[in-house]
């Protein structure tokens, strides 16, 4: 569990499911999952998505990677400062599947509910993972 600078509240639910068009729920820590969610066990991605200012890139993912670790294998231009889930640099949204927090002491829990997610933070939990880098 980690605080949130902005409430001084535990944010108990890491897990950020999103979808097509948006947020589904968030989940894990305890709190309760959207329908369908997939849970700690899901089926990892074969590769990662990720869109930065118009340009796609694909890369192979590799079990346990945070989505930070994945970018810097492929290049991909992933700004970040503490690596410890502190300043917020990383952030990315999340467009499709789900990621696991590790840990996170920057976003709300409407930020959380919204997509946003700290890359150097978010492992992949889902088969499909698709991100825009912010």
């Amino acid at each position: 569990m980690t605080v949130s600078k902005f409430s001084n509240r535990v944010i108990t639910c890491p897990t950020i499911f999103a979808a097509k068009g948006g947020i589904v729920g968030t989940g894990g820590g305890g709190c309760a999952s959207p329908e369908g969610a997939p849970d700690e066990d899901a089926t990892r991605p074969a590769v990662v998505i990720m869109r930065h200012r118009g340009e796609m890139y694909t890369i192979p993912y590799h079990a346990g990677e945070t989505l930070l670790e994945t970018a810097r294998r492929g290049d991909v231009p992933l700004a970040f400062n503490c690596e410890r889930g502190e300043c917020g640099t990383c952030m990315v949204t999340i467009l499709a599947g789900a990621v696991k927090m590790l840990a996170n002491q920057v976003l709300s829990e409407d930020d959380i509910r919204s997509g946003l997610a700290l890359g150097c933070q978010s492992v992949p939990i889902t088969k499909i993972i698709d991100i825009e880098i912010l």
